[in-house]
C-alpha cells in the first residue's frame, strides 16, 4: 500500500485518476474534463474493469512521481503561466473530505470504487455557443461550415454515452460508494440518458448522493420531469449554471440563449435554499474578458446567493483564447482588470494570465476577429464585438480593413 502522504508530496499528484471518473459524450472514460483527447478505457471495456487497466495505472503512477503527462498539458500551462490549475484546485478543495477512503497499492491499482462521477450526458444542445465545439452542443454543427474555416476536430455525429451508462448501473454496489453525482453536457437535463440513469439509483441512496450539474438552466421542468422534485430526493443538489457574461454579453456568446430566461430560473431555484445551491462557471474568452469585473460586481449584488464562481480560460480553440488581443487591447483590459482587484481579488488571476502571454499572437488574433465576422454575419447578433469592446473598453476596435492590411504585413 502506498502512503498518502508520499502521493501528496509528488509536485505533480492530482487526486483525480484516483477517486473520480469522466465520462465523455460517447461513452469513453477520460481523466477529466481538460485532458479529453486520449481514452482511458480500452473498446468494449466496461467502467468497472478500465477502472484498475494498465492506462488508469500508469496514469497515477506518472502523477504520483513527479512526472507531467501529455495528456494533462492543460493544466501545465495554466500552473506555466501563473494561475491555478484544475488539478491544484481539486486538491485544495477536495482532498481532505476524500483521502481517507483512498487506498493505493504498489501497482497503483485502487480498493475503493469511483467517489465521484462525472459524466457528460451528450453533446445534444439547443444552444450554440461561439466558443464551443461540436462534441460540446451538437447543434454547432449547423456552423460547421465556418468551423472547418479555422481548422480544429469536429463532428456531424449526435452522441450518446448509452453503454457506459448502462456498464455503471451494472457495477455492483457502486451506488453504494458514490459520494458525488456530476452531470455536464451538452445540455443534462435535456437528455433522457440522464433521467435514466437517476431513475436507476437505489431509492434508499438517494440521500446520501450529491449532484452536481453544469447547465444553463433554460428550464425548471422538462416534459413530464419537474427538476425541483426530482433533485428533492438527494442530499443536496449544486447547480452551477454555465454563462459566459451578463445581459447582452451573454447573449451575444449563447447564441439562442436568453438571459432574461435564465436568471429569472435561478430566481426562482433561489427559493430552495435548504436544498439546493447556485453557482456560476464561465468560460473566460478573447469574447468576454473586457466584461469580468462588471459580471462580479453584478453577482455581488445580485439579491441571488452563489456558493462560488469557477472561471476557467479557454485553451482550445486557440484563437478564442483571451491572450490573443493586440498589445494595445491587453494593455487596456489588464488596467480595467487590475483596477477592480481591491474589490474582487479574482481579476488578478484574470491579469495575471494576461501579463504572463503579453506576445503578440497575430495568427490567432487574425484568427479570431475573421472567425468573429462570419459568425456575426450568419446571426446579427444584438450587439457586435465592435459594440461590446467601445462599451466595456471605451476604445475603437480597429476594422476588418486594417486586420487584413496586418495580415499581409506580417504574413498570416
Amino acid at each position: 500500500m502506498i502512503d498518502k502522504k508520499q502521493l501528496q508530496s509528488s509536485s505533480t499528484f492530482c487526486m483525480l485518476p484516483f477517486m473520480h471518473i469522466y465520462g465523455t459524450a460517447n461513452g469513453n472514460l477520460v481523466p477529466c474534463c481538460e485532458a479529453q483527447e486520449t481514452y482511458l478505457n480500452n473498446p468494449g471495456e466496461s467502467a468497472e474493469t478500465a477502472w484498475n487497466n494498465d492506462n488508469y495505472r500508469e496514469l497515477r503512477r506518472a502523477l504520483a512521481n513527479g512526472e507531467r503527462p501529455d495528456r494533462c498539458d492543460v493544466c501545465w500551462h495554466n500552473e506555466d503561466s501563473g494561475i491555478v490549475s484544475n488539478r491544484q484546485q481539486w486538491e485544495h478543495d477536495n482532498w481532505a473530505d476524500f483521502a481517507d477512503v483512498i487506498e493505493v497499492n504498489d501497482d497503483y491499482s485502487v480498493n475503493n470504487k469511483p467517489l465521484w462521477l462525472e459524466l457528460k450526458v451528450s453533446n445534444f444542445c439547443n444552444l450554440k455557443c461561439i466558443m464551443c465545439s461540436t462534441f460540446s452542443s451538437y447543434k454547432r454543427s449547423q456552423d460547421i461550415d465556418i468551423l472547418n474555416k479555422y481548422g480544429g476536430v469536429h463532428t456531424t455525429e449526435l452522441q450518446r454515452p448509452t453503454t457506459l451508462f448502462e456498464s455503471l448501473n451494472r457495477w455492483p454496489d457502486l451506488w453504494e460508494h458514490v459520494h458525488t453525482l456530476q452531470f455536464t453536457g451538452g445540455e443534462p437535463i435535456i437528455n433522457q440518458e440522464h433521467y435514466d440513469l437517476l431513475a436507476g439509483i437505489p431509492e434508499h441512496r438517494k440521500p446520501h448522493i450529491k449532484l452536481r450539474y453544469a447547465t444553463y438552466i433554460s428550464y425548471i421542468k422538462f416534459k413530464q420531469y419537474d427538476l425541483i422534485d426530482i433533485w428533492s430526493k438527494f442530499k443536496h443538489t449544486n447547480i452551477k449554471v454555465s454563462m459566459d457574461g451578463i445581459g447582452d454579453v451573454y447573449d451575444y456568446i449563447r447564441e439562442g440563449g436568453s438571459w432574461d430566461t435564465v436568471y429569472s430560473n435561478m430566481l426562482e431555484l433561489s427559493k430552495h435554499k435548504d436544498k439546493f445551491a447556485l453557482a456560476a462557471g464561465i468560460t473566460v474568452q478573447a469574447h468576454n474578458i473586457f466584461q469580468m469585473p462588471e459580471f462580479y460586481d453584478f453577482w455581488r449584488d445580485s439579491p441571488i446567493e452563489l456558493s462560488f464562481i469557477t472561471a476557467n480560460i479557454l485553451q482550445t480553440p486557440k484563437y478564442l483564447n483571451p491572450s490573443v488581443w493586440h498589445s494595445k487591447y491587453k494593455e487596456a483590459i489588464i488596467q480595467k482588470l487590475r483596477a477592480a482587484e481591491s474589490r474582487h481579488p479574482e481579476m488578478d488571476r484574470f491579469a495575471t494570465y494576461m501579463e504572463n502571454n503579453l506576445e503578440e499572437k497575430y495568427a490567432a488574433y487574425m484568427r479570431m476577429r475573421k472567425y468573429t465576422r462570419d459568425i456575426e454575419n450568419r446571426y446579427n447578433p444584438k450587439i457586435s464585438l465592435e459594440q461590446m469592446v467601445e462599451k466595456y473598453l471605451g476604445m475603437p476596435l480597429e476594422s476588418m480593413d486594417t486586420v487584413f492590411a496586418q495580415q499581409e504585413q506580417f504574413g498570416v
